[in-house]
């Protein structure tokens, strides 16, 4: 059995749950391959200001600082980080090297994952609720992906159809402002009724539907901020592939063939999983009770970390392929194929083979047809 390491401090002690995020920190909890380690329960001044971070690689680092003269000045989190670091000896050191090396197994950064995932690895930390949380700017970058979402909810609620919904012009102020008291009354105790939850529960019911959909909807809107990037990306790939330099030689051409396959495959199934979700929410609202919320809420968490590790990977790789290719015409072929090979092939396959299980688990099959 795992030894797990419960990390808590006292309530005058520095601890970063009490504190309110810089607003640096508070975009950085927005990313899915980054976190700020100002959030963790550590002793060290010098950590304290850094953060983890995913390299190409799709290997955990610490990251001191990052600016465009000096560039980034990234250490492993191996069992030499805190000698690199210079504070190494100390008893301080050696409790925060044990949680940043637990938290490096950690396969994304995303809140949503996080929160169980740091269970996995046997990690219990201090950090309070309101800070694993997206940014204000976040939530609002949210808004057009979660309507589908809200929607059936405030159609439910206050009795809306979609002509009453387009009046709106996505202005709910003006629906809360000057509701029909009587109309939502009669409609909460209508979702009262059907999902067998009390009347007085239907407010903690519509947080946990929220928290439901929003994660949905940042992991959509992840996928998409890279989705442009991706169709430029295969075509860059099928390109190194089919280039005669490259072509005379196998190996080379074969690492970048299941560089090419396994991306495709996690860019597709991705997609695939997330249509999914949108059904199952379709299905929800179509027949709501108490089991079928049960089950969506299940069907999503129980994603959350295969989501997260395949979606970080993805948007690593793409990044870190977009910041060395700007242009597809950029590189020569044997560039364009070293940088594939050191690059993108590392961890790939494993990150298809998470995205297999996920689809084998949700009842999907493993392998996409074509």
């Amino acid at each position: 059995m795992k030894e797990r390491l419960f990390v808590t401090m006292s309530e005058n002690s520095d601890n970063p749950s009490n504190k309110k995020l810089s607003v640096k920190d508070a975009l950085t909890m927005d990313k899915i391959d980054e976190l700020p380690l100002s959030i963790i329960p550590l002793k060290s001044s010098t950590l304290k200001k850094a953060k983890l971070l995913k390299n190409s690689k799709l290997e955990t680092v610490v990251e001191l600082y990052n600016d465009p003269t000096s560039g980034s000045f990234q250490v492993p989190t191996d069992e030499k980080m805190t000698e690199s670091l210079g504070i190494d000896g100390s008893e301080a050191a050696e409790h925060d090297k044990l949680i940043i090396q637990q938290l490096s197994q950690l396969d994304s950064f995303d809140i949503y994952s996080m929160r169980s995932s740091l269970q996995r690895v046997g990690l219990d930390l201090d950090i309070g609720e309101d800070v694993l949380q997206l940014s204000p700017d976040m939530k609002k970058a949210l808004r057009h992906y979660a309507s589908a979402f809200t929607t059936p909810l405030l159609k439910k609620i206050y009795g809306l159809d979609t002509q009453g919904m387009d009046e709106l012009g996505g202005d709910l102020n003006k629906l809360f402002q000057n509701p029909d008291k009587d109309l939502v009354l009669k409609n909460l105790m209508k979702l009262a009724d059907n999902t067998g939850i009390p009347l007085g529960e239907i407010p903690t019911f519509i947080k946990n539907y929220s928290d439901v959909f929003q994660s949905v909807s940042y992991y959509s809107y992840s996928y998409d901020a890279i989705r442009q990037d991706s169709d430029r990306f295969l075509l860059w790939i099928q390109d190194v592939i089919d280039h005669k330099d490259i072509v005379n030689t196998p190996q080379t051409r074969k690492i970048c063939l299941q560089v090419n396959r396994n991306m495709t495959f996690v860019l597709q199934s991705l997609r695939e999983r997330f249509d999914l979700f949108r059904q199952s929410f379709e299905v929800f609202w179509s027949d709501i009770n108490a089991e079928s919320f049960v089950q969506l809420r299940r069907e999503v968490m129980e994603n959350y970390e295969s989501i997260g590790h395949v979606l970080c990977a993805v948007v690593v790789k793409i990044n870190a392929w977009r910041e060395e290719f700007p242009f597809n015409d950029v590189g020569s072929p044997n560039h364009r194929a070293k940088f594939a090979m050191t690059e993108l092939a590392p961890g790939i396959a494993d990150v298809r083979k998470t995205e297999e299980d996920a689809r084998e688990a949700l009842g999907m099959e493993r392998t996409i047809s074509k």
